[in-house]
């Protein structure tokens, strides 16, 4: 009982260092989490943020000028953990995100937060085959944020599409 109350302080810890911007704080308190045993959707979840949120904050705003509707999970349900390995550039971070956001989606079709993450990260990868399987599980949602969520990236795909077009 005692280590499920510290596991959860640890978990709030883990949310407020990502919300503060502090994501190598986050990354180490969602491994530890995950390295005591317990492994949930929400764990890999923020786990993928603190790829995903610094790797959004290397890129060049002339290029990306958007503010892409990441999706933090602010409750936990502690289950089963695994560890993983993280690499630390951009590119690896985002692709690190992306498999972590699938382990968090791994049992449940309902985790439409999770799709929305895989879409931004599937977008920034520049995968808009994936971004669109993404998107569509994502619509099966009945909460507004996600719904909205998927917008914002349908527009801000549409004008990457359109930049990579002009370009050529």
């Amino acid at each position: 009982q005692m280590k499920m109350e510290a596991l959860r302080m640890m978990f709030d810890d883990g949310v407020l260092a990502l919300i503060a911007g502090n994501y190598g704080m986050s990354r180490s308190i969602f491994n530890a989490i995950i390295k005591e045993g317990y492994n949930s959707r929400e764990m890999y979840n923020n786990l993928g943020l603190s790829l995903l949120m610094p790797a959004i904050e290397e890129l060049d705003t002339l290029d990306f000028p958007y503010v892409f509707p990441v999706q933090i999970e602010m409750r936990s349900s502690l289950e089963e953990a695994t560890e993983r390995s993280l690499s630390l550039d951009t590119k690896d971070k985002l692709e690190e995100a992306l498999k972590i956001f699938k382990l968090a989606s791994v049992n449940s079709d309902d985790y439409h937060i999770c799709y929305i993450n895989s879409a931004i990260t599937e977008l920034l990868l520049e995968d808009y085959s994936a971004m669109e399987v993404s998107l569509e599980k994502a619509s099966k949602s009945l909460e507004t944020s996600v719904l909205e969520a998927i917008g914002i990236l349908r527009v801000i795909q549409l004008h990457r599409t359109d930049q990579q077009k002009k370009a050529v």
